[in-house]
């Protein structure tokens, strides 16, 4: 028989298991640890989204002012580990040069999505969608998938964007951009 310490999101336990069952011990702590996500009633969820609306402010500011080692803090740990710093960064100077300097923001929905049974963490997953407007590029649609592990912080998932250029939009037809806009996460116009 091995003992096997699993930490999972500020969980502690300690499973005698023998060698095979370890991954079955595993699925059963983050199973625990599942069941005791934050849960959160109406009110809670109502500030919740103002906060992390708020913090998606901070975070696009961060990016346009070109502040962006602040703005990689912003991310999670198991998110940074998909980029290095460096890789990180070069993207968005490269996204800054390309689309100039933002000229609105519009953040339209906020969405949460409580302890997902398909999702990598116990936890809540906000997603921001905004649509923006800079100097270069008229129309950039995105959203920030936010992340609150089991102690109630705050870190960024990931985050996607699409673009249209003014030369894209002169080559589409008037009637074909609300559906070129929503394919791309713009808001859908009514």
């Amino acid at each position: 028989m091995k003992w096997l310490t699993g930490l999972v999101l500020g969980m502690t336990a300690v499973v005698a298991v023998a060698a095979d069952e370890s991954e079955t011990a595993i699925d059963q702590l983050t199973a625990t640890a599942r069941a005791s996500a934050i849960e959160l009633d109406a009110k809670a969820e109502a500030a919740l989204k103002k906060e992390i609306q708020t913090l998606t402010e901070q975070y696009l500011a961060l990016i346009d002012a070109g502040d962006f080692n602040d703005a990689w803090l912003k991310y999670d740990p198991m998110a940074q580990g998909v980029f290095t710093i460096d890789g990180w960064i070069g993207q968005r100077q490269a996204e800054q040069e390309r689309s100039g300097k933002r000229k609105t923001l519009d953040i339209w929905r906020t969405t949460v999505y409580k302890n997902p049974s398909d999702a990598p963490s116990p936890g809540n997953y906000i997603a921001v969608d905004y649509d923006s407007e800079f100097e270069k590029l008229p129309i950039v649609c995105g959203y920030v998938m936010w992340y609150q592990n089991l102690r109630g912080d705050l870190t960024i998932m990931r985050e996607e964007k699409g673009y249209l250029t003014a030369d894209m939009m002169q080559e589409i037809p008037a009637k074909d951009l609300p559906s070129i806009k929503s394919q791309i996460g713009c808001r859908e116009e009514s």
